[in-house]
């Protein structure tokens, strides 16, 4: 039985039912958010693992020059080759179908300024390998955006425990799967609102004011998922920087995936734009023991942008071991403490973090430094 998931008849329900052009606003001013960019203009856009085809319109409509959307799944094609229909037959933008895991095909792709990948690599049945896989194309001086699910964001219930579900469902009937969608969006969404005193028919109403998608079609598209892989942010890292050479320009949490983007050390141009916005700074202040594997810093001069009560994906801050990424920002207290791995977390006048290994930071000898914003830098 064939229980991996149909994602091009998801997003073709999606562009049926759901599709408008203020979804594809909302996904250009997301998609340069993130790229800090204010315009695509001159920038080749691969998009691998297509979908809809919404982010690869949105980027045309961000101005640029070409757009080539790819994807595995025939239905995901078809879906991006209606919208393309639909926008005109714009003739710089072209799609294919192909497996970002041949070799040989994303050879034959033009170099491209921006390579994104959201929320697809993790469903290839060999993500290590699509990771390889998703630089061949990539310019000498452009920047990897992909989104991934991060290992440390699924602690309750475990990721081990969603790889599960998500084998359930695409086994289970059509009635079956209904039900499981009603009742993952209201234990795991809806119910956590209603618990605050918040309206949670908000949350479905205002759904699409992040990245312009449908509330139902991402949760069909999240049990569905599979197959499935998840990765530690620190392994995002180590694995970039000792196979390519690459190092994480930016970070960015608190949605299901986690947003990652990445450039070539030996191009310090790309990405330049981001890296002028901030200072790095060794932590040489007194590092002080709390629980387990957590430890703290005082950083008093920094609390202006830390993370606090409602604003838990505030701080732009990160924090670097021997000049890497050290691991998964913006964490919980007791999962700093109790699992640490890179955990951390700014917050208030603190730092809150964990060593890789989980070793004490103040003497294996490895050395620690935070990112801070220039503007805020005292």
């Amino acid at each position: 039985m064939d229980i991996n998931f149909k994602f091009g008849r998801n997003w073709q329900q999606f562009l049926d039912e759901s599709f408008d052009h203020k979804r594809v606003t909302i996904a250009q001013q997301h998609l340069l958010k993130t790229l800090r960019l204010e315009n695509l203009k001159g920038k080749i856009f691969l998009d691998i693992g297509c979908g809809s085809g919404i982010h690869s319109l949105a980027a045309l409509a961000a101005g640029a020059e070409k757009v080539i959307s790819i994807d595995v799944d025939p239905q995901s094609v078809a879906a991006t080759k209606s919208l393309w229909r639909n926008a005109g037959k714009p003739r710089n933008w072209s799609q294919a179908e192909g497996s970002v895991l041949d070799e040989a095909f994303m050879q034959s792709l033009p170099k491209a300024d921006i390579v994104y990948s959201w929320g697809v690599l993790h469903h290839t049945g060999s993500m290590w390998e699509a990771l390889d896989k998703v630089t061949i194309p990539l310019a000498t001086d452009g920047i990897l955006y992909i989104a991934l699910y991060a290992y440390e964001m699924y602690q309750n219930p475990t990721p081990e425990y969603w790889i599960e579900t998500k084998r359930a469902y695409n086994q289970a009937s059509p009635e079956q799967r209904e039900k499981m969608e009603y009742d993952y969006a209201w234990e795991q969404v809806l119910k956590p609102v209603a618990a605050k005193g918040e309206n949670p028919l908000l949350v479905i109403k205002d759904y699409s004011k992040s990245r312009g998608m449908e509330f139902w079609t991402d949760v069909r598209d999240w049990l569905g998922g599979y197959p499935m892989e998840f990765a530690k942010a620190s392994d995002i890292a180590q694995h970039f920087y000792r196979q390519h050479n690459m190092i994480v320009v930016d970070i960015v949490t608190g949605e299901g995936n986690t947003e990652f983007l990445l450039r070539s050390v030996d191009s310090p141009s790309a990405g330049q734009h981001i890296t002028d916005e901030y200072d790095i700074i060794n932590i040489s202040v007194a590092t002080q023991p709390i629980d387990g594997f957590g430890y703290k810093v005082h950083l008093p001069e920094y609390s202006a942008f830390a993370d606090t009560d409602g604003e838990h994906f505030k701080s732009p801050l990160l924090v670097y071991e021997n000049g890497l990424l050290l691991g998964f920002p913006h964490a919980r207290f007791e999962s700093i403490n109790t699992l640490g791995e890179g955990r951390f977390c700014h917050w208030k006048d603190s730092l809150l973090y964990s060593s890789s290994d989980n070793s004490d930071p103040r003497i294996n000898g490895k050395t620690y430094s935070l990112r801070v914003p220039k503007k805020l830098d005292k």
